[in-house]
């Protein structure tokens, strides 16, 4: 019984032990024509009229396609009075990195203002404007919306444009997530790395999200549970061991001796006095036993052995 109670205890040590996670992040990017490269869902574009695919012949808007993220990006023009136009898409994870195509030179046939609303999750939580500044033609991988604060949950994104005040150019190429991961391994401090030094750019790929402390809670966590669990595997061993080994005597072979001998001799008194009642056998025995060497006799009793 003892025995698997103590094998049920070090079986809750181990599993104890064993549901230590450790947390990395992994960034999943949305392209504006491939979509996420994790599910493959593609975003969203409302109303579906108002939107063009780059690069193509037709369209005013001409980036340099070999500087845009895969070569593509989408684009829109609103105007004033029309219906606003809308990028969709949905993620799980902590933080998010929208980036955009921002032209700035104005063309003949359309206007190169920015001015972009983010909602996040239904609610509105901020705005990027920025209007013509002629040098150069475009600016790249521009990062109009980050958000690095987010619970790891899903969540909805949309820019949303509804200018009122002029006509608005909007060049979606791709955004980045930030998903969580966890693992059922202790990771070593060799594996943290730096975090990002400009809110602009995502975190690395596959950077731990635990910090210092989290390394050494984790580590002490483990060890306690190692610990207590080789006390119990020690303090079983030995409890089984004693229950094993036979039992050892307390007395000493010399005071066992000689106990034994002076039981020899009250059991030779006792025959002096003629032994039981009625039994002859006995009275001859006592009378051989009498007429023989006393001392010598107990000298060569066998030893007592225990």
């Amino acid at each position: 019984m003892f025995i698997s109670r103590l094998l049920g205890i070090c079986v809750l040590c181990l599993l104890a032990a064993g549901k230590t996670v450790a947390r990395k992040q992994r960034n999943v990017t949305i392209d504006d024509q491939y979509g996420d490269e994790s599910t493959g869902i593609v975003p969203t574009y409302l109303p579906s009229h108002a939107w063009s695919s780059g690069p193509m012949n037709d369209l005013s808007a001409k980036p340099n396609a070999s500087t845009a993220y895969n070569g593509t990006w989408h684009d829109s023009t609103h105007w004033i009075n029309n219906t606003e136009v809308i990028v969709n898409f949905g993620f799980t994870g902590v933080s998010i990195y929208v980036y955009c195509i921002i032209a700035n030179a104005p063309g003949s046939l359309f206007d190169a203002f920015a001015d972009y609303n983010f909602l996040l999750d239904g609610d509105f939580v901020g705005e990027y404007r920025h209007d013509v500044e002629r040098i150069p033609d475009y600016f790249y991988n521009v990062p109009v919306y980050v958000n690095t604060t987010m619970q790891n949950m899903f969540h909805n994104f949309s820019i949303v444009v509804n200018s009122t005040e002029k006509a608005v150019l909007l060049l979606f190429d791709y955004a980045t997530y930030t998903v969580v991961e966890e693992e059922l391994v202790v990771p070593s401090t060799s594996e943290r790395t730096a975090a990002p030094t400009s809110c602009s750019s995502p975190p690395m790929t596959d950077q731990p999200t635990n910090n210092t402390e989290e390394n050494v809670e984790v580590i002490v966590q483990v060890g306690a549970a190692l610990g207590l669990l080789a006390f119990f595997i020690l303090v079983g061993t030995f409890i089984f061991c004693l229950s094993k080994k036979p039992q050892i005597s307390h007395v000493p072979k010399n005071l066992a001796t000689s106990i034994y001998r002076k039981i020899v001799r009250a059991l030779s008194r006792s025959g002096e006095s003629g032994g039981l009642v009625g039994d002859n056998k006995g009275q001859s025995s006592i009378a051989q036993v009498r007429s023989q060497n006393k001392e010598a006799e107990l000298d060569y009793l066998p030893q007592y052995v225990p």
